[in-house]
């Protein structure tokens, strides 16, 4: 890799949105061989910094035709890295279906038909027993395949990258799964001062109060922040209060995962001290069957999105989403956007009741073989959208991505976050955390100048706020350490990753410098966004429910959202035009030119 480029880039996400960028020619259709699919690791990944594993994938995505990008850990990112590699580029598609097989330095592409339609589940074992628990397996299900335009891709079971459609371009290349194996060494620059570090990170991250509770109770604990918040998406985010919450708590998840016939194991990813992660192993005829744990995010969409109040048939879908290769929180959104159509008289077929679980599990297979209503839910909400007139107005996705399972409404940074993010509706390219975690006003102007960004429903302060967090996020992705710790704890901070990478790189790193680079790696995300046809005045926005209605009960009763203050304000502060574009001179500080998207 060119010095500058390293320097400018850093590795992970920065590096892959880099080449997406510069190798993608313009208009090429997402299911296009020519499209690219990239899977990039950072600096840190695979070292022992803490919650070293982030890995990043992109490409034009199928759902949005913007920016397809999700990160994951776990231990396949991790594996690449030890098999000597930053970034794997994929393009093409081959004449059958394969898998590509990655044993350090040997690479090889197999024939793979003896997997098509099988699970992601039942993929991973096979590939693992064929060629031995040592590979990590990437894989897609039956819903890349059959390129539902949400399908997502599995690490080892677990880890996911579900957002914006990446399966589904892996299916069209043909391309069942990726098996990483590797045994090289990662050489640090200054491994003492480095390890000196990790154990200064480990113990403010062990001394900060969300430690204990994320490493218990796993991501389900964010899930009761955003209840406590009042900020939970409730039937298709119609309602503010979820009266049967108790159903889907996080106690309620933690009593099913323990007991006579089953127990808890916690998986942390690699280099990881907080065990977010978790599968039950439950005993059945005498066999340990497994099911994990779900992210507060599935927990949302499958649960209080839908009005269903069972945790035990949350648990069943995310393991039914997981292994047909489906992100649940897409699907979710699309499931509660074509339930409100029926409740309005707009679709005429019974798919399913607010909190009835009936069908539940069939429409998930449904969609995933493009069968039956689930061929019109593999579409999403925005095709599906156009199809029913007057449904706009309830449509709850920006730039093509349904939302999470958060009302912005009640926390206004997420609100903005999804507005303007690079990848549609969604929070996790910036996770502002901050403002449901009832942190002190001093702690906001601290870190974000404004006290006032410490209240989730203020929306003075939250441009601030979110800016903060998508430079850190970016930075973070970039250089391979895992948001969900930085983001959970806020024990790390800028200056901490600008410390690892100068003891890792021998190259050093201020703190100013190390934010800049995620501005920059932020701003070529929206460069490729305006490329590939984004309208800032069209689609920086968001559903016209939480611009136009108020929340009906809960903690944020009366609430709508001021997006137009706050996106004044964030573009004001990231220096675009008042109408979102990029300027000259922004673009040539960051050391980015591109004309074509500097005005409109």
């Amino acid at each position: 890799m060119p010095e500058q480029l390293k320097q400018d880039y850093l590795g992970g996400r920065g590096f892959a949105v880099k080449m997406l960028y510069e190798l993608l020619p313009k208009d090429t259709d997402p299911f296009a061989p020519e499209n690219l699919l990239i899977f990039a690791t950072g600096p840190l990944n695979g070292t022992v910094a803490p919650a070293g594993a982030s890995l990043t994938a992109v490409t034009r995505s199928p759902l949005t035709g913007l920016l397809g990008i999700d990160t994951t850990s776990g231990f396949w990112g991790t594996e690449l890295k030890f098999a000597g590699y930053d970034m794997v580029v994929i393009q093409g598609q081959a004449d059958e279906l394969v898998y590509l097989e990655i044993d350090d330095d040997r690479v090889t592409i197999k024939p793979a038909d003896w997997l098509r339609r099988r699970g992601v589940h039942d993929t991973t074992n096979l590939l693992q027993e064929r060629l031995g628990d040592d590979f990590k397996i990437a894989a897609i299900g039956p819903a890349g395949e059959n390129r539902v335009l949400y399908a997502s891709i599995v690490c080892d079971h677990m880890d996911k990258l579900s957002r914006t459609g990446l399966g589904a371009v892996m299916g069209a290349k043909n391309l069942k799964a990726i098996a990483v194996h590797g045994t090289k060494d990662i050489n640090l620059a200054n491994t003492d001062r480095f390890l000196s570090k990790m154990k200064e990170s480990h113990n403010a991250v062990k001394n900060d109060p969300m430690f204990i509770p994320l490493s218990r109770y796993g991501t389900t604990e964010l899930f009761e922040e955003a209840h406590s918040a009042g900020a939970l998406a409730i039937r298709n985010n119609q309602e503010g209060v979820f009266n049967r919450i108790i159903g889907v708590s996080r106690n309620t998840i933690d009593n099913l995962s323990r007991g006579p016939d089953r127990r808890l194991v916690e998986r942390p990813c690699s280099f990881c001290i907080m065990p977010c992660k978790a599968y039950i192993e439950i005993k059945k005829n005498g066999e340990p069957v497994r099911r994990n744990r779900p992210h507060y995010q599935t927990l949302a969409s499958l649960g209080p999105r839908l009005g269903i109040s069972s945790a035990q048939t949350i648990i069943e879908a995310n393991h039914l989403c997981e292994d047909m290769g489906m992100d649940p929180v897409s699907f979710g959104g699309s499931l509660a956007f074509l339930m409100e159509c029926y409740q309005r008289h707009k679709f005429d077929q019974d798919v399913l009741e607010w909190g009835s679980d009936s069908q539940l599990l069939d429409l998930i297979r449904e969609t995933a073989f493009r069968q039956g209503s689930g061929d019109l839910l593999s579409q999403g909400v925005r095709r599906m959208s156009l199809l029913f007139p007057g449904s706009r107005e309830f449509a709850m996705e920006v730039k093509g991505l349904e939302l999470p399972g958060l009302d912005g409404r009640a926390a206004k940074a997420h609100a903005l976050a999804m507005a303007i993010s690079n990848r549609g509706g969604d929070t996790s390219l910036h996770w502002p955390q901050f403002e449901i975690f009832e942190k002190s006003e001093q702690e906001a102007e601290d870190l974000f100048v404004y006290g006032s960004a410490a209240d989730p429903q203020d929306w003075r302060g939250k441009a601030s706020m979110v800016i903060w967090h998508e430079y850190f996020a970016a930075l973070l992705d970039s250089a391979g350490i895992c948001k969900h710790y930085a983001f959970s704890a806020y024990a790390l901070k800028p200056r901490d990753i600008a410390e690892f990478l100068t003891y890792a790189t021998g190259t050093t790193y201020r703190e100013m410098d190390v934010m800049m680079l995620g501005e920059r790696v932020s701003t070529v995300e929206r460069m490729f966004n305006l490329r590939f046809g984004m309208n800032p005045t069209t689609d920086d926005t968001l559903p016209k429910r939480l611009l136009n209605e108020r929340l009906n009960d809960g903690k944020a009763q009366g609430q709508t959202i001021e997006l137009g203050r706050m996106l004044q304000e964030y573009y004001t502060l990231r220096g675009y035009t008042e109408d979102g574009y990029l300027r000259m001179d922004y673009l040539q500080n960051l050391n980015l030119v591109r004309g074509e998207v500097v005005t409109h």
